[in-house]
């Protein structure tokens, strides 16, 4: 009678540890899962930048790949510098909370700032997508290298 109790005691505690095992591991592949789809919502915020069609080229009425508008580019940072709150709650809904800079890396170096919508948090991830585009200037028809640094806070 004894034993019997003995063994079904034993059974009971190695059932809880595999089920606190069990939890331990599943709570760190949800996490991963989790970290997982921040990252694929900021490839997929960036992917959106980059074919938007307020700053994206069209020569001859058609649309270039991984071509924007220098100068498109620039009239969005000036109305961003002049009431950036129209811009942030324009693209609230596209971006979230973000800063998207677009930097000319070639022939000239010059670094654009067109929405910034910050998190003040240290425990917020932070997803960095770089994406390599052509900047055509439109009044003299040169393109130039640019990258347009796309980081998102989740």
């Amino acid at each position: 009678m004894t034993e019997n109790i003995a063994v079904m005691v034993i059974f009971f505690v190695l059932l809880v540890f595999a089920i606190v095992f069990y939890a331990n591991v599943k709570r760190g592949t949800s996490q991963d899962e989790l970290e997982e789809l921040k990252q694929l919502k900021a490839v997929d915020a960036a992917l959106i930048l980059s074919n938007l069609p307020e700053i994206k080229c069209s020569i001859a009425a058609t649309e270039q790949g991984a071509c924007l508008d220098l100068y498109k580019i620039l009239a969005l940072k000036e109305i961003y510098e002049q009431n950036p709150n129209s811009v942030i709650n324009h693209y609230q809904d596209k971006f979230g909370f973000a800063t998207i800079t677009i930097r000319q890396l070639y022939p000239i170096e010059q670094t654009i700032i067109v929405y910034d919508n910050k998190i003040d948090d240290d425990k917020i991830s932070k997803f960095f997508t770089p994406i390599p585009v052509t900047l055509y200037n439109v009044t003299n028809g040169n393109n130039a290298f640019g990258v347009i640094e796309f980081e998102k806070y989740a």
